[in-house]
């Protein structure tokens, strides 16, 4: 069988990686020319986590991204709302998203960039059967169910970009590890 996966973000790919490793020829079609390292970090709570295991990837993934030992939860002025320590076999990590997408882009076989999808029939000469994985404005949606806006399934997501300051570490600290 071979599977035709419009859409090369973590969700096509990821999609790829899967039906790869149960014997399915994979073909992702991304319209982005290159992958670029756009976008933010990312937490991967341990149900991803083991999403990755079972793809094969979380070590690839683990050394590119920071492991998490506590939940910190705060307000704009610094209050501590919630605070939870993460213990084995919680696994929490923080990866940048471009990292992870290269990640899954090396395991995903076949990605064709610069490969815009206009119609989803156009695909049914080369593919059994098509996935759909290309966000918002999907044109796999469209092509079976025509324009629709999205629905609402009744779920919020919060996303949030903080500029983080490292600060130097103090004189003595500096001077033992031969940077000071």
């Amino acid at each position: 069988m071979k599977a035709a996966i419009v859409g090369g973000g973590i969700g096509g790919l990821a999609a790829a990686v899967a039906l790869r490793r149960v014997g399915i020829e994979t073909v992702v079609y991304e319209r982005a020319r290159q992958f670029e390292s756009v976008g933010a970090g990312l937490t991967l709570a341990p149900n991803a986590v083991r999403a990755l295991e079972r793809l094969g990837l979380a070590d690839a993934v683990r050394a590119v991204s920071a492991r998490g030992r506590e939940l910190l939860v705060r307000t704009a002025g610094g209050h501590t709302l919630l605070r939870v320590e993460l213990r084995e076999p919680l696994e929490l990590l923080g990866v940048h998203g471009a990292e992870l997408q290269r990640v899954l882009a090396e395991a995903a076989g076949d990605v064709r960039l610069g490969a815009e999808v206009g119609d989803v029939a156009s695909l049914a000469a080369e593919a059994d059967f098509v996935v759909g994985a290309d966000g918002i404005n999907s044109v796999v949606r469209a092509s079976l169910h025509g324009r629709q806006p999205p629905l609402y399934a009744g779920y919020d997501g919060w996303r949030a970009v903080a500029e983080v300051r490292r600060r130097a570490a103090p004189r003595s600290l500096r001077r033992d590890v031969g940077t000071g």
